[in-house]
Parts: C-alpha cells; structure tokens; sequence
C-alpha cells in the first residue's frame, strides 16, 4: 500500500460507474427485466475485465485465483446458510474482506460472483444484475478506501464501514431499483415510500453485516494475509530461479564458445543409427547418450516431432547393458 491508486483502478471504476449502470438502465427501459440473465452476464464480464487486468506484464498463479474462488464460493455458502433468517446474511462482510485484502478489483468480482451464483438457487430474476452491481460497488470501495489509507483493518473500522455501506449503498441502489423493477418510473413519492418501508430490512442487514466483521475480520484476514505472503514469496523464488538458470544458461554457452568441449566422445565410436553430424550441439548430444545409457532409470527424451526422440532411445539401448535385449517402439 503506497496510498496511490494505479491508472488501472481508475479504469475499472470507469468502467463499473459508466458501463453497468447503463446496462441495468437498458435491462429495465428497453428488456423490462425479461434479459435479465444475459445482463447479470455483462455484469459479470465487466467484473472481470478490471481484475485480469491485475495480471497484465505476468501469468496469473493458480493459487491467486483460487483464493479469489473459495471467498466468492463461500459467500454463497454463506448465503445458503442463513436461508432461513431475511436479510441476516455473511455476503457484505466477505466482500469487503476481499476489497481489503485483494483489491477493489477482486472485491467487486467476488460480489457479483456471489449474488449470481447464489441466485441460482435462490432464485433470479430482474434484481439479479441490481443486486451484483449493489454488492460490487461495496467491495470495490472498501479496497480504495484501504489503498488510500482511509479504511483501517480494524474491527471498528470495518464495522463501520460495513454497516454505513450496506445501509446506504445497497439501500440506496436496491430501494430505486425496486421501484423500477415494478413500474417502470421513480417518483419523488415513491422512493420516499420505498425508502421508508425499506430501512427496517436495510437495518438489519446493515447490522447483520457488523456482526460478521467483528467475528470473521480477525482471523480470516489473517489467513488471507499469510496466503498472500506465501504466495508472493513463491513467486519471489521462482522468478529468481528462472533469472539464475537463464544466466546460468548465457554463462555455459559463452564458456562452451570460448573453449573447446573435452573428453567428448567420437560420433563414429557411438553404436548409434541415424545420428550424424560434429557440431557442438551434437558432441553435447552425443555425451548425454552415454552418460545416460549407464544409469539403471528412466530416461525421458521430450522434443518435437520429427526430431530424432526414437534415434536417440534407441541409441542409449544400444550403448546400456541391455544392449542384447529387444529395442521395442510403441507408437
């Protein structure tokens, strides 16, 4: 955390400002919420577009990824366990766990992963796009606001948070969206109605939301945290060991250049059929031949097709102590 925002989080949030909302305007003006699967859908590619921006200059690790699965897949298991009690649900508070830990990229993936995987089973409809757009906007402000130094990864801080965005950011979008979903249009009459009747179920939900902060934030940042380091430090180690290798590759052919190789052996001593030629390249081949056919283990030879694999198979039998046995090829 430097407390500067990258050029790329700039873009995602142009994107979900400009680009979603005129999706779900599209999805209630012109489909009157009966597209409201392929919009989820947009919705969705949206979400994504910013985060593999993440790994733009490098490939993405599995691990990454799939730490970014297992939060929205418990999310939904989240969701699905506390069926049976309206509005009480875990989903804002892994969220914005997410936001903090992995990006605002990340968290408003994960929103929008949860609400559409989770409606599934509990049931989709016009509300779905709303409803991943509501929990995306959540996550991704958390991760800005702790990029900025705003948003602390404390309790309270987080409790805060949690119970002010919920109550006004999913409030303040599903409540407008209610009323469009049914007719079409806002009043001034209507939203005051709908935010009336709204806020007992946005306060539970808000307070719901401050509870599961206070018990999950502790330990599952702290998990996230140790993965995240983890996984650094492995990429930290393998792109030193293909730095060393890659210069330690550079270093034996400049040596092998400067000096002649020795005690190599004679391509016409070699039993071999089909192997001809003296540069350097084959005189390396040729050693590795022998130095393989003395060893009693599995030899595997990768290469492209029509490059000689089964000459130099065959070559290695030929030079081992099991010469006098069969050679067999299996295609």
């Amino acid at each position: 955390r430097d407390g500067k925002v990258s050029r790329r989080t700039w873009a995602a949030l142009a994107l979900m400002v400009i680009i979603v909302p005129v999706i779900l305007y599209f999805s209630v003006r012109i489909f009157h919420g009966r597209r409201y699967m392929v919009c989820s859908l947009i919705v969705v590619v949206a979400a994504m577009l910013p985060f593999f921006m993440m790994f733009e200059g490098r490939k993405p690790k599995a691990r990454e990824i799939m730490v970014i699965s297992v939060l929205a897949a418990i999310g939904v298991a989240g969701r699905a366990a506390f069926f049976m009690l309206p509005s009480f649900k875990p989903i804002a508070a892994i969220v914005i766990l997410t936001g903090v830990s992995f990006g605002g990229e990340a968290g408003f993936l994960v929103g929008c992963m949860i609400m559409m995987i989770s409606n599934i089973f509990m049931g989709h409809g016009p509300w779905t796009p709303w409803q991943m757009f509501a929990f995306g906007v959540i996550g991704f402000l958390a991760g800005i606001l702790y990029q900025k130094g705003i948003l602390k990864a404390r309790k309270p801080d987080l409790c805060i948070y949690g119970f002010l965005s919920v109550f006004l950011i999913y409030g303040g979008i599903m409540n407008p969206a209610s009323i469009l979903m049914s007719y079409g249009y806002i009043t001034k009459e209507s939203l005051i109605a709908y935010y009336i009747s709204g806020a007992p179920v946005d306060l539970v939900h808000a307070t719901s939301t401050v509870i599961f902060l206070w018990f999950m934030s502790g330990p599952l940042l702290e998990k996230l945290e140790r993965i995240k380091r983890n996984v650094n430090i492995l990429l930290g180690r393998l792109r030193r060991a293909k730095a060393d290798q890659i210069s330690q590759a550079e270093e034996q052919t400049a040596q092998q250049q400067r000096e002649p190789v020795a005690d190599l052996p004679d391509p016409a001593d070699l039993p071999t059929r089909g192997l001809v030629g003296t540069s350097l390249p084959m005189q390396t081949l040729y050693s590795q031949i022998q130095k393989a056919s003395q060893v009693l283990a599995d030899v595997l030879i990768v290469g492209e097709t029509g490059t000689g694999k089964e000459l130099v198979s065959e070559s290695i039998h030929r030079l081992s102590d099991r010469a006098d046995g069969p050679f067999i090829t299996i295609n």
